[in-house]
């Protein structure tokens, strides 16, 4: 495994694929338009590359001494094969300095997907971040948060988006509990 990670705009050879990627492995409710995260200028989308060959993406948004995970996803070729947990390992050793966190939905809440929510907890934690008791409730999807380190409130995921989003979080915010 050779990974290399480099930052999407329009110009990234493999940008339609991530383009694709994005839009297929995160349901509609669960995303923003990819044409607007792009736009965010908070956010750092990456393609991640193995040897040349576009396997995944990841986006995160650094505030103060908070790195939130975004999105996290791979080609379905490629998933099972290790490279989620390199980059997240890439991740929280690069960020050792932060607080590091991402939402999942919660398993906790009825939903149609049991299997795929408690396969993505356990994912998390083998890779070194803990299922808090701070919950999200986002566009009426419940998430958990899971933290690397030190303690990761609902504020302080308030603040990141409210940072990422500017003034577009008024509204985004009467959409989350």
């Amino acid at each position: 495994m050779n990974l290399e990670y480099i930052l999407v705009n329009k110009d990234y050879e493999y940008y339609s694929n991530v383009k694709y990627l994005f839009e297929h492995a995160f349901p509609v409710e669960e995303r923003p338009p990819f044409s607007r995260l792009i736009q965010m200028d908070k956010n750092q989308l990456f393609a991640v590359e193995d040897d040349g060959v576009f396997v995944g993406l990841f986006s995160i948004v650094e505030y103060k001494d908070l790195l939130y995970i975004f999105f996290l996803a791979f080609k379905k070729k490629f998933r099972g094969q290790g490279y989620g947990s390199k980059v997240l390992q890439d991740i929280l050793t690069k960020y050792s300095d932060k607080r590091v966190y991402l939402l999942a939905e919660d398993p906790d809440v009825p939903n149609n997907n049991q299997a795929e929510r408690d396969s993505r907890i356990k994912f998390y934690e083998k890779n070194g971040l803990k299922k808090t008791n701070v919950k999200v409730v986002e566009y009426d999807i419940p998430y958990v948060v899971l933290i690397s380190g030190e303690k990761v409130s609902k504020q302080d995921f308030l603040d990141t988006m409210k940072n990422l989003l500017g003034f577009y979080f008024d509204i985004y915010k009467h959409n989350v509990l």
